[in-house]
């Protein structure tokens, strides 16, 4: 009677190990992109930071995630244009090709526009108008 208890005990925690193995992957999650792959950025909140300085400074704060910790950000900018548009272009790069955790990697970084003694200017970030400024 004692070896069934323990055969059955064996029986059910391996039935236990072996289904927390499986399982069906969550179909709103994306598998991580190969090394040097291109991913989105989360943006959750910017702000146009003027230095008083001379001549007056840009910088664009920005928070929010990546997609898993083995993303770095990337970004570049552009302008001002004729029009006086400023557009950074923001993405997020995978670093490995290993397998990776799948959350959110929170981040906050500063983005510098430039140095400015006067002008009007249209900040936008992957093509959404984040602020005008007049200088």
């Amino acid at each position: 009677m004692h070896r069934f208890r323990i055969w059955t005990l064996l029986w059910m925690l391996s039935a236990l190990v072996l289904g927390a193995c499986g399982g069906a992957a969550d179909p709103t999650l994306e598998p991580p992109s190969s090394s040097g792959g291109e991913g989105p950025v989360y943006v959750d909140e910017t702000s146009v930071v003027i230095r008083e300085s001379f001549p007056m400074q840009l910088a664009l704060e920005v928070k929010g995630h990546l997609p898993t910790p083995c993303h770095e950000l990337r970004w570049t900018v552009e302008g001002p244009n004729e029009d006086g548009e400023i557009r950074i272009e923001m993405i997020s790069v995978a670093t490995t090709d290993e397998a990776c955790i799948q959350v959110l990697e929170p981040f906050e970084t500063g983005v510098e526009l430039g140095s400015y003694t006067e002008g009007s200017f249209s900040i936008f970030l992957n093509g959404e108008l984040v602020q005008e400024v007049d200088l």
